[in-house]
């Protein structure tokens, strides 16, 4: 089926009505990023078998829809807009029943059409962004990993859009900060247009993995959840990118693609389904399975925190991991070598979180991880289970060697034999520093909701460089981590 687009674009798609006798409402599904239209073609039967009118279309640059990519800029919200308009007329679709659904680029797209075009009344949104610079570059560092493979995808399956082909050549010159700018990502951000999204008044349901590697959670909840006021809901599961809701893809029984569909049931039909009364923040673990836990907000989910103070790594004769005190350790210096991987490693984007759900993944032994080029911090054995819920914060104090200091954080669960397991990473990159002169930095990591067993405890590293990331540190540069008395360096764990 082909949807005339704006600009004279065609959009290719696949549209779904019930053979009952309209009017139903609609739901308008986006495609993923180098996902064909066939995406949704088994939960979409399902809900067009339920009373729906299904539209599902690959976007502008993608496969046989015409036109070259935009990103989800506004030539993608006019040809949103044009489907809707297309739907309406051309189906047996309810005008005021519009609802809007779809796993990452598609979710993206959901997210800006519920700020874009007024019909929306229903969102869902899976494994999707709001802050496309934050997700892609998070604070100050280049997701090289995730950028190149968007990139190839771009311009091997699609046609790349200008913003695309410019943003390409940035990187071959080297300028590896300017990558993102002709992309223009505030543009392209939903959480920029916050405010329009509320008046507009489109219940939102966010669906994401805990791990994923290409729109990480905290893009949920360090602003865009609370500060909807629209009806909400957001639910984190175990895993990486698009694999809580991809089962469902291939006709599995799953719980996000249930919530989908009460969740439309709820806002578009009226169906009474206690979807609105439910607590509407939901989480499973963030490593392994295990039950949900609900809150009636993030701010709720989340404990005050517990301030751990980083203690000197020069002390323990052995293994040189310094102790998280819970009382300020001040006047030690630990400095490192930049330039060298260590056994903290955060892996291949995606490929390296796909046993989270069934709690598999590569065992790290941190004894390994040389102290010359990383500091390690631990709590002590917990004496009982320990419940985390929230982002783990440091902050400690830096004296670079270089005008540029780039450090990778991770946070791991080690057991009583020493085997450790990673739950969240995230790096900072901070520039135009003067070569030895201490400075303050501030390190928020990705949230978890982990559950820590009796003779278990955190573990805490901080190195120099992940292949996730572009590197930008000189090599064999120095950084050198201290607790001046004035400013201990202390992280806060998010346990009650």
């Amino acid at each position: 089926m082909r949807i005339p687009g704006s600009e004279g674009v065609s959009l290719d798609s696949i549209v779904m009505t019930p053979k009952s006798g309209g009017p139903h409402p609609v739901l308008v599904l986006p495609a993923s990023w180098s996902a064909p239209k066939y995406e949704y073609f088994v939960p979409s039967t399902k809900l067009a078998r339920s009373g729906y009118v299904v539209v599902q279309y690959n976007p502008r640059g993608w496969y046989a829809s015409t036109g070259r990519i935009d990103v989800g800029g506004p030539k993608d919200m006019a040809d949103l807009s044009a489907v809707i308009d297309w739907a309406l007329a051309n189906t047996p679709a309810d005008a005021s029943k519009v609802g809007l659904a779809g796993i990452s680029y598609g979710a993206g797209f959901s997210l800006l059409g519920a700020a874009h075009d007024k019909r929306v009344k229903a969102v869902a949104a899976m494994s999707g962004w709001t802050d496309l610079r934050g997700a892609l570059e998070p604070n100050g560092t280049l997701s090289m990993q995730v950028a190149l493979a968007l990139e190839f995808l771009g311009h091997t399956v699609g046609r790349a859009g200008p913003e695309l082909d410019q943003s390409l050549l940035e990187f071959a010159k080297g300028n590896v900060s300017g990558i993102l700018d002709p992309i223009e990502p505030e543009k392209r951000s939903p959480a920029t247009y916050i405010d329009r999204i509320n008046a507009q008044g489109a219940p939102i349901l966010l669906a994401n993995a805990w791990s994923d590697s290409i729109f990480p959670p905290s893009q949920y909840t360090k602003d865009f959840y609370e500060k909807l006021t629209v009806p909400k809901r957001m639910e984190f599961q175990p895993g990486d990118h698009a694999m809580p809701e991809g089962g469902g893809l291939a006709g599995i029984p799953n719980e996000t693609w249930d919530s989908v569909t009460r969740w439309m049931d709820h806002y578009l039909r009226g169906v009474d389904n206690g979807i609105d009364g439910e607590n509407p923040v939901r989480l499973k673990p963030t490593f392994g399975p295990g039950a949900w836990r609900t809150f009636p907000s993030w701010s709720a989910a989340v404990p005050a925190g517990q301030k751990r103070y980083l203690g000197d790594v020069t002390k323990p004769p052995l293994d040189r991991t310094g102790f998280l005190d819970t009382e300020p350790q001040t006047g030690w210096k630990h400095t490192i070598v930049t330039g060298t991987e260590t056994p903290a490693f955060a892996g291949i984007a995606v490929a390296s979180n796909l046993g989270k759900p069934f709690g598999l993944q590569l065992p790290t032994n941190l004894a390994l991880a040389s102290r010359f080029n990383a500091g390690v911090w631990a709590t002590e054995k917990f004496g009982e289970a320990t419940q985390f819920t929230g982002p783990v914060k440091l902050h400690t104090t830096i004296t670079p060697s270089a005008k540029t200091a780039q450090l990778v954080g991770y946070l791991y669960d080690t057991n009583a034999l020493g085997i450790s397991q990673l739950l969240s990473y995230k790096p900072i990159t901070v520039r135009n520093l003067t070569p030895g002169a201490p400075v303050p930095i501030d390190l928020n990591f990705e949230p978890i909701n982990q559950g820590f067993a009796s003779g278990h405890r955190l573990t805490l590293v901080v190195d120099s460089m992940d292949l996730i990331y572009f590197p930008l540190n000189v090599p064999g540069s120095r950084i050198t981590f201290s607790s001046p008395a004035e400013d201990p360096s202390y992280a806060v764990l998010p346990i009650g």
